[in-house]
């Protein structure tokens, strides 16, 4: 009966060792399978990494571009502001000074014409001052005349 039982257990430990080592090829083949999938996760996680890496330089450098051009709007948009701002100020500036140089001219011509107004009207003053005198010297004359007419008379 020994080696019944020996024969029986050496068939128990054969089939307990095939199962372990059955046990252990499929451990392998499932260390092996999870590596794969750990490298390929790997590989998935560098490659998206990469893309991502590259869509934020792209990104960046689209935003880089972007905030550039709109910069340099603006810098065109003031510097034209500024340059209408001057324009303008000049154009207001001659403006101004054409209409102040017309209001002084204006001024000067009427003062011109109030003195040529003044004048004239001194010079006709005189005039009538003139004959005023040479009436009364025409009406002493005749008083004259009448006075020693009258004395003649009596």
């Amino acid at each position: 009966m020994s080696g019944l039982l020996n024969s029986s257990t050496n068939t128990q430990i054969q089939i307990l060792e095939n199962k372990v080592e059955n046990i252990e090829n499929k451990l392998v083949i499932s260390d092996q399978s999870m590596l794969n999938n750990i490298t390929e996760l790997e590989s998935r996680i560098l490659s998206n990494y990469s893309k991502s890496d590259n869509n934020l330089m792209m990104n960046t450098t689209t935003l880089d571009d972007r905030v550039y051009r709109n910069i340099s709007s603006i810098k065109n948009d003031l510097l034209t502001a500024q340059l209408t701002a001057d324009s303008n100020l000049h154009f207001n500036t001659t403006v101004l000074d054409w209409r102040i140089f017309n209001n002084v001219s204006e001024f000067k011509n009427t003062i011109q014409n109030l003195t040529l107004h003044l004048n004239n009207v001194s010079d006709i003053l005189q005039i009538q001052t003139e004959l005023i005198e040479q009436q009364q010297n025409t009406i002493n004359n005749l008083t004259q005349n009448i006075n020693i007419g009258l004395s003649n008379n009596f």
